[in-house]
Parts: structure tokens; C-alpha cells; sequence
């Protein structure tokens, strides 16, 4: 049903409710409100080549995703769900295997990537902030840092506000 923008619809309402409701509890900020105090943005592109031990899964794994999503087409039921899944068991190869299969105890190459450029940033003097969309990955990374006596400070969405704010005092 089409709802034209100047109407107001008692869903509009609802979800004027539910945003009352949680905003206490989120906290956004807005480029514009902290652009001051941000530095400027340096992009660098890296690429990683996987390892020979991360080519070979990857590899065995492409071609069962592929079996997979062929399966599903085929078969009527191809369920997005089911695809994004294979999707992104790829992507976690790619990180580093031991996101998808526990027993890995070899490295990656990105991580390695990773490791090298921590490395030059740090005898530069620089400090480096590190994303990844796996909470796992970031404890992989964390634990590379501490065998490599490398001081690190670890915040992800389970890290409770009270041990935010002391992180780096």
C-alpha cells in the first residue's frame, strides 16, 4: 500500500515510539557533529594472497558452495538465506580459515599482511585502530599481538561502557 510522505500513518507513529524508547541506549554520532576532531582519512589498499593451506580450503570450498547453490536453483528452493551462508563462510576463509574450521593451526595472509603493516606502523611511532566485521578475528589478531609483545587495547559490542571509558587512561 502506498502511504504518500505528507501523511502521517499510525505505523510512522509506532516507530516514532520505539526510537524514544532505545535512544537512551544507543549512542550514534554523526560525522558532522565530530569531523573536528578526526584527522584526515589515509586509505591504502593492500591485497593479501592466502597461503597455500588457506588456497587449498578455499578452493575445496568454492566448489562445494558452488554444488550447493546449483542444488538449490535446481531444485526450486534456492533460499537466500542458504546462499549469503556459503557467501560468507568464503569471506571468513579468506580472513583467516580458523574462523571456519577450529582446528586450523596455520596462519593466513591477510593476517600475516596485517601483522607486517601493525609492524611498520609502530616503529613509525604511529598508533593503529583495526576493524573487522568477526569478533573472532579480532582475537586472533589479539593473540598475535600478545606473542608479539605488542601492548594492543581490545573493544568490541560485549565490552561493557564502564571498561570503555578506561581504556588508554
Amino acid at each position: 500500500k502506498y502511504i504518500p510522505q505528507s501523511e502521517e500513518s499510525s505505523s510512522d507513529l509506532g516507530l516514532e515510539a520505539l526510537r524514544s524508547r532505545v535512544r537512551p541506549f544507543i549512542l550514534r554520532r554523526m560525522k558532522a557533529d565530530v569531523l573536528e576532531e578526526l584527522p584526515d582519512k589515509i586509505e591504502h589498499i593492500a591485497y593479501a594472497e592466502l597461503n597455500a593451506e588457506q588456497k587449498k580450503m578455499y578452493s575445496a570450498y568454492i566448489t562445494l558452495a558452488k554444488r550447493k547453490t546449483i542444488s538449490l536453483f535446481n531444485s526450486g528452493s534456492a533460499n537466500k538465506l542458504q546462499i549469503l551462508t556459503l557467501l560468507t563462510r568464503l569471506r571468513q576463509i579468506c580472513c583467516h580459515p580458523a574462523l571456519f574450521d577450529e582446528n586450523y593451526i596455520e596462519s593466513s595472509g591477510k593476517l600475516e599482511l596485517l601483522l607486517e603493516i601493525l609492524h611498520d606502523s609502530i616503529l613509525s611511532g604511529h598508533r593503529v585502530l583495526v576493524f573487522s566485521q568477526y569478533t573472532s578475528m579480532l582475537s586472533i589478531i589479539r593473540e598475535q599481538l600478545e606473542k608479539m609483545h605488542i601492548k594492543s587495547f581490545y573493544l568490541d559490542g560485549k565490552t561493557p561502557s564502564y571498561e570503555r571509558l578506561e581504556i588508554d587512561r
